[in-house]
């Protein structure tokens, strides 16, 4: 940008391509108006990016909890169809089906910075896994006098898990945890867009 001084310097060349003193002295003053609105824009698009990255970092510290707790619950029902034949186990009896519980995530180490600082962070704060519980049912009775887990009529305890419903699941968990995933690069070029404005 140049210098407004150039133009108030005494001399023979002082109005070279200016024109009268009146109009020197309006742009001099137009000068020094542009530097003074250049100067608060940058400041306001600093502050705005500074704003814009938090709510970003908010936003990805949502959907990662969402990723962490759909791979967890995946491997939970990967867990089960694992043990869809088992009969045996360290507690006595068959294997139980598991299931994943949800809940609301409590405050993170990165909100905590946040509040101590004189952040106000929104409410949002994702999920987490509270609980990981065995499915009370009763184990599915098969006749199979030739097992070795058989009772005195015979019959095998298995556990009682259903391939459709353990798919079924399956398939809900991966659509969540694409759309978890659509998020975060949603964000991602959110914030790269927010990076070019700052540029210019």
């Amino acid at each position: 940008m140049p210098d407004a001084r150039l133009f108030t310097q005494p001399g023979p060349r002082q109005y070279r391509g200016f024109g009268r003193p009146k109009i020197r002295d309006l742009l001099i003053r137009s000068l020094k108006d542009a530097h003074y609105n250049w100067v608060t824009s940058k400041v306001l698009v600093n502050t705005a990016r500074e704003a814009q990255q938090m709510g970003l970092a908010s936003s990805l510290e949502i959907s990662a909890s969402g990723l962490t707790a759909q791979r967890l619950r995946m491997e939970v029902i990967a867990n089960n169809l694992a043990n869809i034949n088992t009969t045996r186990t360290e507690k006595g009896g068959p294997y139980r089906r598991q299931t994943v519980m949800f809940t609301p995530a409590s405050s993170s180490p990165f909100r905590l910075l946040l509040a101590r600082a004189g952040v106000q962070s929104p409410a949002l704060t994702g999920v987490q896994v509270s609980a990981i519980e065995e499915d009370k049912a009763t184990p599915r009775l098969v006749y199979d006098p030739q097992h070795p887990d058989h009772n005195e009529e015979g019959y095998v305890a298995y556990p009682n898990i259903n391939i459709v419903t353990e798919m079924i699941d399956i398939m809900l968990s991966r659509r969540a945890y694409e759309a978890n995933a659509t998020v975060i690069e949603a964000l991602k070029s959110m914030a790269l867009k927010a990076l070019e404005i700052g540029r210019r």
